[in-house]
C-alpha cells in the first residue's frame, strides 16, 4: 500500500495541557488535520512538536511559532503572524524579520506575566503608553501570536482574581484579541474589563449622504428676550449679519467714489 506523508508534524500533547493553555488549543483547532496530526495524552503534561524530517521542539513558544510559521509551510501565516514569517526567511524583508524579532520578545513577555516573574502592573502600564499609537504589538492588521499570547496570560492572571486594572488602549486592545480569538474557536472566558470611555472612531469614506447642519443654538440673550435664535438661510448668514455686511459694501462704495472724485483732474476753462 501507499504510505501517506501529508502531515507535515505530530504535537504530541497531555490533554490537561492542551486543555489549559488556550493559544496551544487555538493554533490546533486552525491548522488542517492534514497538515498536523495530533496525538493527546490522557495524563501527563508532555508537549512536543516532531517535524517531517524527525527534529523535535520540547519549548512551548517555539512549538506555537513553528506551526504558525515554517513547520506547515508557512499556511496559518497571515492569520497568526501578520504575514511576517514567510516574508522574514533568508533577509528577504528587514521589516518582517524586526516584526517577527518583536513577536519573539513579546512572547517571552507573555510567558514572564504566565510564571509571575514579571509584575502584570508593571507590563500593563508599558502596554497603556506602547498602545497609544498602535492597534497590535507588531505591524499587523489582525491579532498575531504576540497579541494572543500576552492577552490570554493577563486574562489567567484577572481569573486568579489579581484585581488588574487596565487603561483605555489596554481595553480596547484587550477587546479586539479576545474577539478575534473567539472567532477561530479559542475557549475563552468572559472579558471582565470596564467599557472603554471613549466612542468608537466614525470613519468617512465620501459616500455618506449629505446631512446639514443644526443652526446656532440659542443664546442666553434670546432667551432673555423671549425669541427664537436667528434664521439662517442658504447663505449661512442671518439677517442681522447680512444688514451689517450691506452697511459695510455701501460704506466701501461711498469711500471709492470720494476717492476717484478728488482724483479727477479739474475741467479746463472756456476760451
Amino acid at each position: 500500500g501507499i504510505s501517506s506523508s501529508a502531515a507535515l508534524a505530530t504535537l504530541t500533547v497531555g490533554s490537561p495541557v492542551l486543555e489549559k493553555d488556550v493559544v496551544l488549543k487555538l493554533v490546533s483547532i486552525v491548522a488542517s488535520d492534514k497538515q498536523l496530526k495530533i496525538v493527546k495524552k490522557k495524563k501527563g503534561n508532555d508537549c512536543s512538536l516532531t517535524l517531517l524530517h524527525g527534529d523535535v521542539l520540547t519549548q512551548r513558544n517555539a512549538i506555537l511559532r513553528a506551526l504558525a510559521g515554517p513547520a506547515l509551510h508557512h499556511a496559518l501565516d497571515h492569520v497568526l503572524m501578520g504575514g511576517h514569517s514567510a516574508a522574514s526567511r533568508h533577509g528577504g524583508s528587514v521589516v518582517s524579520a524586526l516584526a517577527i524579532s518583536s513577536l519573539h520578545s513579546w512572547m517571552s513577555v507573555a510567558t514572564n506575566v504566565r510564571t509571575k516573574e514579571t509584575d502584570a502592573t508593571i507590563v500593563i502600564d508599558q502596554l497603556e503608553s506602547y498602545l497609544e499609537e498602535k492597534a497590535f504589538l507588531i505591524p499587523s492588521s489582525q491579532a498575531t501570536l504576540a497579541d494572543m499570547d500576552l492577552c490570554a496570560a493577563l486574562i489567567d492572571q484577572q481569573q486568579e482574581g489579581s484585581g488588574l486594572a487596565f487603561g483605555v488602549h489596554v481595553t480596547r486592545w484587550m477587546t479586539t484579541v479576545h474577539a478575534q480569538m473567539a472567532q477561530l474557536g479559542a475557549p475563552l472566558p468572559p472579558l471582565n474589563t470596564a467599557p472603554v470611555p471613549l466612542p468608537m472612531p466614525a470613519f468617512f469614506y465620501g459616500t455618506e449622504p449629505f446631512i446639514p447642519l443644526a443652526g446656532p443654538a440659542k443664546t442666553a440673550k434670546d432667551s432673555k428676550k423671549g425669541g427664537a435664535p436667528p434664521k439662517v438661510d442658504n447663505s449661512g448668514l442671518t439677517e442681522d449679519q447680512k444688514k451689517e455686511a450691506a452697511e459695510k459694501r455701501a460704506k466701501k462704495n461711498a469711500e471709492k467714489a470720494s476717492k476717484k472724485k478728488k482724483a479727477a483732474p479739474a475741467a479746463a476753462p472756456a476760451k
